[in-house]
């Protein structure tokens, strides 16, 4: 029984290295981050709980903590260029910067509600939505907020526009026993806002969390009990790609597409799905995490980043789909003795002189990491409780794994 486990452990590692190939970046914070936005593939700025606000200008290799001037949860952040940016909160919060985040203004939204989304379709005109309903615009780069009818008090999480007058926002409300989740749209800039989907569950929460347009005629929308909607009209009508009634519901709280054929959805347990023929296969990929996901951004078709819960970065310079493919036990790493109580030699094919060497455990949970110079590598693992592992070795080009047995 033993040595069968050995074998499908084994198969496992062999089928599943070219899944993904998402690498976990230091955040230096421990806070939940809500919302990810790149200005340009060096740039980026991340938002979360207790006015967090992090910026990276080297693609992510360092983020530094900016000073937000609040303490409260913030949820979206969008730039309509490379300095001007906006982060919405609880409480009402707006923020604007206008120097690349070395500054935030504290804008004056004029309600108390908590703000999910913002999304700018033009330098001065933009959109906020909210609790109940709530809908602000600016018309002025925010300096005023005008409240618009959203047409029910359904939580909006999400706002996105495809042209300055034609708009869509999605959410819901979760009442005992009644589930509702909505898809509003406007063809004059919020004038009007009218309903194109509302779906019904007596017993799942069906809230949706997010939506995204590739291209003006082609959009989807995700959320919670595992629903992906999908609409290949200009958001007139939205069918259902996946929509799970039975065991343990997912929750995905993030899509974004890189082109009309290629796109991601993350969620919670530190699941990311790919659909990359744009023919509504979604297939799994690997994460390392069971940290709840809760944005995903690429700043081109193969780099792309995800931020999650206790400060958790994950980032992709393949599309998540690994760069070599393992598809044979000779490729894999040698490591010997295998099982041991203590020391063990892990030994790579491929060196470099930035590759890191990882070990899971079958949680996905990294108990060690160490940056390696040379092809053998001789660890400690006697701290280690008895069971299995994984272990990695990845740098720029190649990714190579392998397990060790602990006794």
């Amino acid at each position: 029984m033993k040595k069968l486990f050995y074998l499908l452990l084994l198969l496992f590692l062999t089928l599943n290295v070219a899944d993904a190939q998402w690498v976990k970046l230091n955040s230096g914070t421990s806070q939940d981050l809500n919302s990810v936005y790149f200005t340009n593939p060096l740039t980026g700025y991340i938002v979360g709980d207790t006015g967090t606000i992090l910026k990276t200008t080297n693609g992510g290799a360092l983020w530094i903590t900016l000073t937000s001037g609040t303490l409260e949860n913030l949820w979206s952040v969008y730039f309509t260029d490379t300095t001007t940016g906006y982060v919405v909160g609880s409480n009402g919060t707006i923020l604007k910067t206008i120097n690349g985040g070395k500054d935030w203004a504290i804008l004056n939204s004029g309600i108390p509600n908590s703000l999910f989304s913002v999304y700018f379709p033009n330098a001065n005109s933009g959109y906020v939505v909210g609790t109940t309903g709530t809908i602000l615009k600016t018309t002025d780069g925010g300096t005023t907020w005008i409240s618009q009818v959203s047409g029910n008090a359904y939580d909006l999480f999400s706002v996105y526009f495809t042209s300055p007058d034609t708009g869509f926002v999605v959410g819901g409300v979760d009442w005992f026993q009644d589930s509702r989740s909505t898809i509003r749209k406007t063809t004059n800039g919020g004038t009007n806002w009218t309903d194109v989907f509302d779906g019904y569950s007596f017993f799942w929460n069906i809230r949706l969390l997010s939506v995204y347009f590739p291209k003006v005629d082609l959009g989807y929308a995700v959320g919670e009990n595992g629903t992906i909607l999908k609409s290949a009209d200009t958001g007139k009508t939205w069918i259902y790609q996946t929509s799970e009634n039975s065991g343990l519901p997912r929750i995905w709280s993030s899509v974004y597409f890189t082109d009309p054929n290629n796109g991601f959805v993350v969620g919670q347990r530190g699941l990311i799905m790919q659909d990359s023929n744009g023919d509504s296969t979604w297939g799994w990929q690997t994460s390392w995490t069971s940290q709840f996901l809760n944005s995903v951004y690429f700043t081109d078709a193969h780099t792309g980043f995800v931020v999650g819960d206790s400060g958790i970065i994950l980032k992709t310079t393949d599309g998540g789909n690994g760069v070599n493919e393992i598809n044979d036990a000779s490729t894999l790493l040698k490591i010997y003795p295998n099982p041991t109580s203590n020391l063990v030699t892990i030994e790579t094919s491929v060196m470099h002189s930035t590759s890191q060497l990882s070990i899971m455990n079958l949680k996905g949970q990294v108990v060690l990491t160490r940056q390696i110079t040379r092809p053998k590598t001789l660890i400690d693992i006697s701290s280690l409780a008895s069971g299995f592992y994984v272990v990695r070795v990845t740098n720029d080009r190649t990714v190579e794994v392998g397990k060790i047995v602990k006794n």
